[in-house]
C-alpha cells in the first residue's frame, strides 16, 4: 500500500487529544509534529524507529506522520498503525519498496489555514487533491472555498471533507462552517471544466443572504460533482447550480433547510446539466422553494422529502423523473410545474403528495401541449384544492391511492414518512407482490 497523497491536507483543531493549545505542529492528527531527526524504518515489520532525539509522544494508533526525508522512503503522509513505545510505531502504509529506509526525518506535513479554510485553492496538481476538516470545531467562513478544476489535468479529483480527530468517521459529527461570504459565491464554490469534485461530510450554518455551495460561480462548469452528507441551514439558496457546461450534479443524504432565496436545491444551468438528487430533504422554507428548476436538462429525485416549503418543487423547464417522494404540507402547492419552449415533463412513480395548501400537482399554464405530468402508484390526501388541476394525467394506469397515507409521524421536530404497517400504501398499485 503506497503512502497517503502528498496533497492531503488537514485543518488544525481548537484542542488536541492531550488538551493543549492547538497550533500548525500540534493539530491532533500530528501532535508536535514528531520532529523525527533519525529515524529508520524496516520494512518486513513496517517498523519505524526513532535513533536520534525526536519521539512520537502522544501519537495513538490513526494519526498521521508526514515523512519528509530519508535515504530509501517515499516522502509523504502515513497512518500509525500501532505504537510499541515513545521512539517506535508502525505503519499502515509501506515506506520503502523492498527493505530498509535509513535517516528520516520528518516535519507536521501539510495544513490547511485554521478556522479560515479559503486560504486552500483547489487547482489541480499531479496528484487527486484532499482537503480535511476535522469534526470538532466550527470555522467562520468570510471567503470562499474554491474547488477549481485544472484543464491541464482533467481526470484527476478535488475532495474537501470532513474527518473526525482519529480513525473513521462515525457517521453523525460534521465540522461546522459558519458561512458570511458575501457577493454571488458560496461558502464552497466549484467551478472550471472537467472538475470531478466530492464535498462530503460538512455542515454549513449560513448567515443571512449567503448561498452555501455555489456551482459555477463565474465560470462554465463542466464534468462530475458529488455532494454526500452535506447539511445547510439559513441564507439564500442553500444548493445553487448555475452553470452553462456540460455537468452531471449528484446530491446524495443532503439536506437543506430554512433557506430563504429561490429555492433550497436551486438549479438554474442549461439543457445540459443532469440532476441525480438521492435521500435528499428540504423543509422549513416559507417564502421558497424546496426544489426550484428554472432552467435545466433532466432532474431525478429518489426517495426525498419536501416539506413545510412555499412549492414542494418547482419545475420551469427539463423533465423531471420522481420515484418514492413525499411533498407534504407545503404551503402551496405539492408540486408546480410550467409549460414553456423547452419542455416541463414530470413522471411520478411512488410519490405521495399530502396536506398541500393548493394541489398536490399544478400545472401552471395551459396554453401550450408540451408539458405533461404522468403518475403511477402515487398517493393524494388532502391538498386543499385538490389532487390535479389542467390536463394533469393524474391517473393513467389507475394505480393511484386516495387515502390517508398513515405515515409514522408528521409532527415538525419528529418527522418520519415510512408507512404504518396499516398504511394503504403497503403492498399496494401496479407491480405490487400478490399471493
Amino acid at each position: 500500500m503506497p503512502p497517503r497523497s502528498t496533497n492531503e491536507y488537514f485543518c488544525r483543531h481548537t484542542k488536541v487529544v492531550d488538551d493543549s493549545a492547538a497550533s500548525d505542529s500540534n493539530d491532533g492528527r500530528d501532535p508536535g509534529g514528531y520532529a523525527l531527526t533519525n529515524a529508520r524504518y524496516d520494512n518486513a515489520d513496517d517498523l519505524l524507529t526513532e535513533n536520534g532525539s525526536g519521539s512520537f509522544g502522544s501519537a495513538q494508533a490513526g494519526d498521521l506522520i508526514y515523512l519528509d526525508g530519508g535515504s530509501g522512503v517515499t516522502i509523504g503522509l502515513y497512518t500509525i498503525a500501532s505504537v510499541i513505545s515513545p521512539t517506535q510505531v508502525t505503519l499502515v502504509e509501506k515506506a520503502n519498496g523492498g527493505g530498509v529506509g535509513l535517516n528520516i526525518t520528518s516535519s507536521n506535513g501539510p495544513k490547511l489555514t485554521p478556522n479560515n479554510l479559503a486560504s486552500t485553492v483547489f487547482n489541480g496538481s499531479n496528484e487527486d487533491l484532499i482537503a480535511n476538516i476535522c469534526a470538532d470545531a466550527t470555522y467562520v467562513q468570510t471567503s470562499s472555498i474554491d474547488i477549481v478544476a485544472s484543464a491541464s489535468l482533467p481526470s484527476k479529483a478535488n475532495i474537501l471533507r470532513g474527518v473526525q480527530s482519529r480513525g473513521v468517521w462515525d457517521g453523525t459529527t460534521k465540522p461546522v462552517l459558519d458561512n458570511d461570504v458575501g457577493g454571488f459565491r458560496g461558502c464552497i464554490s466549484v467551478f472550471g471544466a472537467n472538475n470531478y469534485a466530492h464535498i462530503s461530510d460538512i455542515e454549513i450554518q449560513s448567515q443571512a443572504s449567503r448561498r452555501g455551495i455555489l456551482y459555477s460561480p463565474s465560470s462554465s462548469l463542466s464534468g462530475i460533482v458529488t455532494t454526500m452528507r452535506v447539511h445547510i441551514s439559513g441564507g439564500s439558496n442553500c444548493f445553487f447550480e448555475h452553470t452553462s457546461g456540460q455537468l452531471q450534479l449528484v446530491l446524495l443524504d443532503c439536506r437543506a433547510v430554512e433557506g430563504t432565496g429561490s429555492g433550497l436545491f436551486a438549479f438554474s444551468g442549461g439543457d445540459d446539466t443532469v440532476v441525480t438528487m438521492v435521500r435528499c430533504v428540504g423543509h422549513g422554507a416559507t417564502s421558497d422553494d424546496g426544489i426550484r428548476a428554472n432552467n435545466v436538462g433532466t432532474i431525478t429525485a429518489l426517495s426525498c422529502l419536501l416539506y413545510n416549503n412555499l412549492h414542494g418543487m418547482r419545475l420551469f423547464s427539463g423533465t423531471a423523473n420522481l420515484q418514492n417522494c413525499v411533498f407534504d404540507r407545503n404551503t402551496n402547492d405539492g408540486v408546480l410545474f410550467t409549460a414553456n419552449t423547452i419542455g416541463g415533463n414530470m413522471v411520478f412513480d411512488n410519490c405521495a403528495f399530502t396536506n398541500n395548501g393548493s394541489y398536490g400537482v399544478k400545472r401552471e399554464s395551459i396554453s401550450t401541449n408540451n408539458a405533461f405530468a404522468q403518475m403511477r402508484n402515487c398517493l393524494f390526501w388532502q391538498n386543499t384544492t385538490g389532487s390535479t388541476n389542467h390536463t394533469v394525467q393524474e391517473d393513467l394506469f389507475g394505480t393511484n391511492i386516495y387515502a390517508d397515507p398513515q405515515f409514522t409521524s408528521i409532527v415538525d421536530g419528529s418527522e418520519n414518512y415510512t408507512p404504518l404497517a396499516t398504511s394503504p400504501l403497503v403492498a399496494a398499485g401496479f407491480g405490487a407482490p400478490t399471493a
